[in-house]
């Protein structure tokens, strides 16, 4: 999911999300536990700002921040080894304000240890308006976790002015790869116009980043019809050759637009559906939305309940209620639906939330893999609010959690705080930035983050090989326990590979001691007769 656009400040937020069901089958929020917002930055001279949050699959956290100063822009990455207790930059790139201007820019990460990870920061810039003849471009920066640049190339140039590119999304299939894809995908779409006709353009690579192939899939006869986009990538047992859903703003004039909804599988000649306007579920909503953000569950091993359940999140603003009461609207495929063939407003449901006092903007979705829930962010602006909400995979057109507030500050927002979460995949626990500040004068970013969605204390993590880890987290020891095995070794690997401890066992169980480790996240190596298995520790 994608949300960096003219804005930037960031935080991300230790956030507890213990989850339990209920007898009335909701999964609810127990006893949230949230850290203290952690401030990245604070730029005096920085006019405006926003942030996008990835977890790498080892923990590692970078945020994305898009910043715009009065002389230039810069899409700067943070890193974080430490699960959010410091950040250092990293990379960045940076765009003279005399020649371009940078519209938008969105980052996915892919990798597992610092040998494989790779950022990748995507961008689009248009002539700034002073007849400079500079091209709008689509460009694809790519950075190692030591923030070096390993790629950089413009992935599609539109021309001069009036061409222009709007906004920009990217997703990866990489923490579920289709089971016929590897190495991983990534796409990329965008939004622009091009002689006067406002266009959806994508472009996919199917070998990892190596190469892409360019496909436009949309356009209509107008000026500026289409802004906001969101790209989301999927598989599951069920659909293993991946799902690639858009949503966009489409229809846009002064009281917001549609959004609009194109699918397709990621296979290059598969044809892709035209957009649907899954909003107009709703007739009063028609011509009054914005701000779309597309989600879809990446677990290849799973397989949905129903064989044709492929859940699917668009959430989006609904403005039907005037500018100072704007709600939330989720929409999702029918069970029934069919992919690729082509869609229609009945194969979509639609869930309207009221999502409390006033205005409610920006919304931003995750998926949990280990707990298959969807997660929802946004704003809450008459409360001063950073609000997250939770719903099972089958239950996301039923009902979601209560919304739960995660900012610390208790003061109104001097604009909008555009959040953006993900999930870490290591540690489970749900990570947001967002932006604090006064546009055009002052800009700050923050980060915080809490326990995992489960919040079960003292969690067993158990493997497909029947390995069991308990408890994890763990304070001064943890146990190891493989059935039928004869005897294994261990080894506790900080995060940046350095062995810290080993042990050996001739049984199927094994007590390990901790003492002389510190708090935070290791790696436990469990090898054997037949046997690797790498797996997260968590010491508090």
């Amino acid at each position: 999911m994608k949300k960096t656009t003219f804005i930037m400040m960031l935080m991300l937020m230790m956030i507890s999300f213990a989850q339990q069901k209920n007898l009335f089958g909701q999964y609810k929020p127990q006893s949230p536990v949230f850290g203290v917002d952690v401030q990245l930055f604070n730029e005096p001279d920085c006019k405006y700002a926003s942030s996008c949050v990835k977890v790498a699959d080892n923990g590692w956290i970078f945020v994305m921040t898009s910043k715009n100063y009065s002389d230039y822009q810069k899409a700067e990455i943070y890193k974080s080894v430490d699960n959010g207790v410091t950040f250092e930059p990293l990379a960045y790139a940076s765009y003279s304000n005399s020649l371009v201007y940078m519209t938008d820019a969105d980052m996915v990460v892919t990798g597992n240890d610092p040998t494989n990870i790779k950022i990748w920061v995507v961008t689009v810039t248009k002539d700034n308006g002073s007849g400079t003849g500079i091209t709008s471009k689509c460009q694809l920066y790519v950075w190692d976790a030591l923030g070096t640049l390993v790629k950089n190339e413009v992935l599609r140039d539109f021309g001069p002015m009036p061409n222009r590119m709007m906004c920009v999304s990217i997703a990866t299939d990489y923490r579920s790869p289709a089971l016929v894809s590897l190495p991983f995908s990534i796409a990329v779409a965008f939004t622009g116009v091009y002689n006067g006709d406002s266009y959806v353009s994508y472009l996919i690579s199917t070998d990892g980043g190596l190469t892409f192939d360019y496909y436009n899939l949309w356009h209509e006869q107008g000026d500026l019809l289409f802004n906001m986009i969101s790209l989301a990538i999927g598989a599951t047992g069920t659909y293993n050759d991946g799902r690639f859903v858009i949503a966009f703003e489409k229809d846009l004039n002064w009281y917001g637009g549609n959004i609009g909804v194109l699918m397709n599988t990621y296979i290059p000649s598969g044809s892709w559906t035209t957009p649907v306007n899954v909003n107009t579920k709703y007739p009063f909503t028609t011509g009054k939305c914005g701000i779309p953000c597309v989600s879809i569950m990446d677990d290849a091993d799973h397989v949905p309940g129903d064989p044709a359940l492929f859940p699917v999140v668009i959430a989006y603003e609904d403005w039907s209620g005037g500018e100072e009461n704007t709600d939330m609207m989720i929409s999702s495929l029918t069970a029934d639906y069919v992919f690729d063939t082509q869609a229609s407003l009945s194969d979509f449901t639609a869930l309207w939330i009221d999502a409390g006092t006033g205005c409610q903007v920006w919304p931003d979705i995750a998926f949990d893999k280990f707990n298959e829930t969807f997660l929802l962010t946004y704003a809450s602006l008459a409360e001063g609010k950073l609000l997250y909400r939770t719903s099972p995979i089958d239950e996301i057109m039923n009902s979601w959690t209560d919304g739960v507030n995660y900012r610390d500050l208790a003061s109104p927002f001097t604009y909008y705080p555009l959040p953006s979460t993900d999930i870490n995949p290591v540690t489970h626990y749900a990570s947001f930035s967002w932006t604090e500040g006064t546009p055009g004068t002052q800009q700050s970013i923050f980060f915080d983050q809490g326990e995992s969605v489960t919040g079960a204390p003292d969690q067993v993590s158990e493997t497909n090989t029947g390995i069991r880890i308990f408890p994890n987290p763990a304070d001064d020891r943890f146990t190891i326990k493989i059935p039928g095995t004869t005897g294994f070794d261990v080894e506790i690997t900080d995060l940046e590979g350095r062995v810290l401890k080993t042990a050996g066992c001739i049984s199927q169980e094994k007590t390990i001691s901790l003492e002389g480790l510190s708090r935070g996240f290791y790696s436990v190596r469990i090898s054997g007769r037949n046997l690797l298995e790498i797996k997260p520790l968590i010491i508090r």
